[in-house]
């Protein structure tokens, strides 16, 4: 599927690499596709969709959990839908353009506490940020994991996703 547009920004410490890159998107690809498939899921293959990745500091999202969440400490990602979760919008399959371009809303990841993450699980950083962004997409679908059964189901979907793109644990 490449009806798909990610617009990057990368303000960490670290160096992204082109391959890491590569994963990410694959990422964002089969969240979108999964989701899509669903049968709860009233999204358009054909339509075109656009997210936004941001990869920052500590200080970076430290400072937007305070100020979005009221939680005054870094966190690992955090989501922001452009809308409603789409699985609640009108059904756009009967869209006779594919002009429409729908944006699902941003991802902030902290790269440095995906790192700190990665070496206290005993994983790559390029797992941790495959899954953080596989969260963070599914957040903007519409998941949540707010009770244990919510909690059970993205779990599973997130290691579906991750075993797409061949991240097994």
């Amino acid at each position: 599927m490449s009806n798909i547009a990610i617009y990057w920004d990368a303000r960490c410490e670290t160096e992204i690499s082109d391959d890491l890159y590569t994963l990410l998107t694959a990422v964002v690809q089969e969240t979108l596709i999964y989701h899509i498939a669903a049968a709860t899921s009233k999204m358009n293959a054909d339509v075109p969709y656009e997210v936004s990745i941001s990869l920052v500091t500590r200080e970076e999202i430290h400072a937007l959990n305070r100020d979005y969440r009221g939680i005054n400490m870094e966190t690992d990602v955090l989501s922001f839908p452009a809308v409603l979760p789409p699985q609640t919008l009108p059904n756009v399959a009967a869209a006779t353009s594919v002009d429409r371009v729908q944006a699902l809303g941003d991802i902030v990841i902290c790269v440095a506490v995906a790192t700190s993450q990665a070496q206290e699980y005993g994983h790559s950083i390029s797992r941790e940020l495959a899954f953080l962004t596989a969260h963070g997409m599914l957040h903007l679908l519409g998941y949540d994991h707010e009770n244990t059964l919510d909690e059970a189901a993205m779990i599973q979907v997130q290691d579906e996703i991750l075993n797409k793109v061949g991240i097994t644990r």
